[in-house]
C-alpha cells in the first residue's frame, strides 16, 4: 500500500514538472490614476491590480512623486501592496512620469532605455522599462513599454528598438507587454519580423479583445507578447473605470 501512495505521488510531482510553471501576467495603463471618468482615484487601480493578484505586471503612465497625482510613488505602492519587487523607469524626458515592470519574483537586472523615432518627426521619445527576474530557477526577461502616438512609422521605429534589445536575450523567456498605441492590423503588417519572435496572447487564441476607451471599449492597443518558452492558457481584459485604459491578462505556463 505504501508503495501505491509514493507511485501516485510520484505522477502528481512529476506531472507539475512536465506542465510547468503557471504566471499570470497584467499590462495596464493606468493614467496616473485619472479614471474614465475623469475623476483621480489611485485606490481603484489598486483595487483592480488586487483582484486579478498577477505574478508579473507591467505598468504606462505611472507618476512618481508628481503633483498631479498628490505626489505618490505610485509604483511603490502598488509593489508594497501586492508583495512584489518593481523598477520604475522615466519617460518622455521627464522626471516623475514614466512606466514600471513589477516581479513576485527576485530581479535579477534591470535596465531602461529610450526608443528612437523616426528623424523627421517631433515627438516625445518614449521608452522601455525591463527586467530580468528570477522564476523557479529561471530567467525571464519582462519589458514594459508605451509606444508613441505618431502612427504607425513611429511604432515600427520604436518596436524595433525593443526587439534589437530583445534578441540579446533570446535564449532565455520574455514577456514584453504595454500600450503601442497600434492596433493589430498594423502591428502585424508594420512589424512583420517582431512576429518571427512573439505571439499576442489574445490573438494566439483567436480571442478578439478591446481595451479602449474603458467606458466603451472599441479597439486594442494594449498587448502581451511571449515568445515561444510559454504555452497560452487564457487572455482577458478586466472592467474597471480606474483609468482610461482597461487591463489586459493571461495566464500563461513557463514550459
Amino acid at each position: 500500500m505504501r508503495r501505491v501512495v509514493f507511485f501516485f505521488l510520484f505522477l502528481i510531482l512529476l506531472g507539475g514538472t512536465l506542465m510547468g510553471t503557471s504566471l499570470t501576467v497584467m499590462t495596464y495603463n493606468i493614467r496616473h490614476g485619472l479614471g474614465i471618468d475623469d475623476v483621480l482615484d489611485f485606490s481603484r487601480v489598486l483595487e483592480t491590480i488586487r483582484g486579478v493578484d498577477p505574478d508579473i505586471l507591467i505598468l504606462n503612465e505611472v507618476d512618481q512623486e508628481n503633483p498631479r497625482s498628490a505626489g505618490l510613488r505610485q509604483a511603490e505602492i502598488v509593489a508594497e501592496e501586492l508583495n512584489m519587487s518593481y523598477f520604475f523607469s522615466l519617460a518622455e524626458g521627464k522626471s516623475n512620469y514614466g512606466n514600471a515592470v513589477l516581479s513576485k519574483f527576485p530581479i535579477k537586472a534591470e535596465f531602461g532605455f529610450v526608443l528612437p523615432r523616426p528623424e523627421w518627426m517631433l515627438a516625445v521619445d518614449r521608452g522601455c522599462a525591463a527586467i530580468v527576474t528570477e522564476v523557479e530557477g529561471r530567467d525571464i526577461l519582462v519589458m514594459g513599454t508605451h509606444l508613441g502616438l505618431g502612427g504607425i512609422m513611429e511604432v515600427q521605429t520604436e518596436l524595433r528598438k525593443i526587439l534589437e534589445v530583445y534578441l540579446e536575450y533570446e535564449e532565455i523567456p520574455a514577456i514584453i507587454a504595454g500600450d503601442l498605441n497600434a492596433e493589430w492590423y498594423d502591428l502585424q503588417y508594420g512589424v512583420p519580423e517582431f512576429f518571427d519572435h512573439f505571439g499576442s496572447v489574445n490573438n494566439e487564441l483567436g480571442k478578439s479583445l478591446h481595451t479602449i476607451p474603458a467606458d466603451r471599449p472599441g479597439k486594442q492597443i494594449d498587448y502581451i507578447f511571449v515568445n515561444h518558452y510559454f504555452d497560452i492558457i487564457d487572455a482577458f481584459t478586466v472592467d474597471s473605470y480606474a483609468s482610461d485604459h482597461l487591463p489586459v491578462v493571461s495566464r500563461l505556463v513557463l514550459k
